[in-house]
């Protein structure tokens, strides 16, 4: 299958050859698990297999090497966002010039979003073992990734009313454009709008809520299909599922440039007014909550969750997991990650190889407690900045939603873009209002996906301990 430039393209089967630290986690994790050579994790698999030669001094300079010089897109968009912030406050005016390029990678993303949640969602349901994944361990697993997300939610949401992050920024009638919202629903509304009269008209409006429905319940009628007529569905799932990941990392890899436009018009519309300085106050604060919410449920609430459960000490799994939280980290990617979280889970946590091999797969897909978090946090902030006040059944609608959407994310950098995109629309806001907090996403989406990590080997643990193994 061929690849944008730059991204994965060729893929290890079982039959080729499998060598240094990649071979070592298939043989601990026990499984035939796909993994790109060219993938940004490939130089940290190697680095980790010698984690126990190497000073601690060394591992980092060769860490931080990967990280700031061997991840080129992230290098491109940190320079896309200072150079659009340095022509933006010295050329107001170009806004008008330049903005158009930066809503064009807006609806290029907009364009994406509803089928690969879509797809993503479906490939997830259809890819489980049984119906149910496993019976009761399924059932643990799926509880598990529903309680942490919801957790990892409030968190964020108790944060932002603590910091108020958009408070003082008072965007209304300016960039990006100030919607009009019809009175709030009534929740035997919202409710009975879950289930879709027209399920192709639900796609083409990007009724979010309704195409998940129909998505979730055609997921479980595939288990009730005879054998010949499930396998070519499901391979032609599959072969949608990766189509819609190539083209979505295509779409991604405009970024800098995107993102170089939306700052000169966010930049040098908010210096045009004098409000620059509230701005980089308010994105500040923004950036603080985000970054609070996910330390506090990295740090205590999945290590407490560990504890309660399994009796096992977090530091210790920490440092069993320690390496794939660092690839984590440095390719902002859950996917990318599998391999060597089941190496770590398998080889040194001591979790049973058919728990871990349901828990962290799926997990990868379909437990999101990061970007749940994020996502939560950057809605309630974009609605407070721009002076929407947001009912208590919306209030409600943003934490389900999350919930929700968190289980279609794909597992790639800056993968929940697109996710939030759907999730705004859906609330009746403009999807042109993340312009506002793009700059920041690279690092906080290395955070989140470290969170996402975290999460599924807690999970497998938990999930381990439950079944008595």
């Amino acid at each position: 299958m061929g690849s944008w430039p730059g991204l994965p393209s060729e893929k290890l089967s079982a039959s080729q050859p499998r060598s240094g630290i990649l071979s070592g986690c298939m043989q601990y994790a026990g499984q035939n698990t796909v993994f790109s050579r060219q993938s940004p994790a490939s130089p940290l698999l190697n680095i980790f297999a010698k984690v126990r030669c190497e000073s601690l001094f060394s591992l980092g300079r060769k860490y931080l090497t990967i990280v700031f010089v061997g991840n080129r897109l992230s290098l491109w968009i940190l320079a896309g966002v200072v150079a659009g912030s340095l022509v933006g406050y010295g050329w107001p005016s170009g806004a008008a010039y330049l903005g158009p390029l930066g809503f064009l990678f807006l609806s290029l993303l907009k364009m994406v979003a509803v089928p690969l949640v879509a797809l993503s969602v479906f490939w997830g349901i259809i890819s489980l073992p049984t119906a149910l994944g496993l019976g009761r361990l399924g059932l643990k697993a799926g509880l598990y990734y529903l309680a942490t997300s919801l957790l990892a939610i409030l968190t964020g949401i108790g944060f932002f009313r603590l910091l108020r992050p958009g408070e003082t920024l008072y965007l209304q009638g300016s960039f990006p454009p100030f919607p009009v919202l019809s009175g709030e629903a009534t929740f035997s509304e919202v409710f009975l709008k879950i289930v879709p009269e027209n399920p192709f008209r639900a796609f083409a409006e990007g009724d979010f809520v309704s195409v998940l429905f129909f998505v979730i319940l055609s997921g479980v009628a595939f288990f009730y299909l005879p054998g010949n007529v499930g396998r070519p569905l499901k391979a032609l799932a599959q072969a949608g599922y990766e189509l819609m990941l190539c083209l979505t990392q295509g779409v991604l890899r405009l970024a800098p440039l995107g993102l170089f436009a939306l700052m000169v018009q966010v930049v040098g519309e908010m210096a045009s007014s004098g409000r620059l300085g509230a701005l980089t106050a308010g994105l500040g604060r923004y950036f603080l909550t985000n970054l609070l919410g996910l330390a506090l449920h990295f740090f205590l609430t999945l290590p407490l969750i560990l504890y309660l459960f399994t009796g096992r000490s977090p530091w210790s799994f920490f440092r069993a997991l320690g390496p794939a939280l660092l690839c984590a980290f440095s390719t902002a990617s859950s996917s990318a990650t599998i391999p060597l979280t089941l190496c770590q889970l398998r080889g040194k946590a001591g979790v049973s190889e058919r728990v871990s091999q349901l828990v962290v797969p799926v997990g990868a897909t379909v437990n999101m407690d990061g970007t749940a978090l994020y996502g939560s946090v950057m809605v309630f902030f974009l609605a407070q900045a721009h002076g929407v006040q947001l009912g208590l059944l919306q209030q409600f609608q943003v934490v389900w939603l999350m919930l929700l959407a968190s289980i279609g994310t794909a597992g790639i950098p800056m993968g929940s873009l697109v996710l939030i995109a759907v999730v705004l629309k859906t609330l009746g806001l403009p999807a042109e209002w993340m312009a506002l907090v793009l700059p920041l996403d690279r690092i906080l989406d290395m955070c989140r996906t470290s969170v996402n990590v975290w999460s599924d080997a807690v999970g497998a643990a938990v999930v381990d301990r439950l079944e008595g193994q």
